[in-house]
């Protein structure tokens, strides 16, 4: 994937397996929100383009880890090339926090390896993720990450 192939990473951080049956059962809307993500989860890891454009909202925004922003359009564009492959997409401490049962924030640590022209690439990455239910359905709004930086080798 392009250059935008680090703004995908974004498109994985929200790893529902880890989020835990427990806390999705007792919330409904962390339930709801587990389940599209579920989806989306599904449709990039199979390149499916009209799934994430069913998922994503209108005026979805990717906010990377310098501030530049990445639009729908380039983002879209970046889930259906498959120059890069995957080999690990882990989150952890997620936590979700959501508003008046139409809004929901997402927020935990990904790591992330993958192989893009012959070189595996690896990062750990702090997110937030923001979904929104519109007409019924919860749509993927806006991501943010930034880069943890590793621990010093001594």
């Amino acid at each position: 994937m392009k250059h935008y192939f680090s703004s995908i990473l974004a498109m994985f951080v929200f790893a529902a397996a880890s989020l835990g049956f427990a806390a999705a059962a007792g919330d409904p809307i962390v339930a709801e929100v587990t389940k599209a993500n579920d989806d989306m989860q599904l449709a990039a890891k199979n390149y499916d383009m009209k799934a994430i454009d069913m998922i994503l909202t209108k005026d979805f925004v990717l906010v990377q880890n310098r501030g530049s922003v990445v639009d729908r359009a380039a983002f879209l564009a970046d889930i259906g090339d498959k120059s890069a492959t995957w080999i690990e997409n882990r989150s952890s401490d997620i936590t979700i926090h959501h508003y008046n049962d139409n809004t929901a924030l997402a927020i935990g640590i990904l790591h992330m390896k993958y192989k893009y022209k012959n070189k595996v690439n690896e990062m750990k990455l702090r997110y937030i993720d923001v979904w929104v239910k519109q007409n019924g359905q919860w749509k993927w709004a806006s991501p943010q990450v930034a880069h943890m930086t590793p621990p010093a080798k001594t």
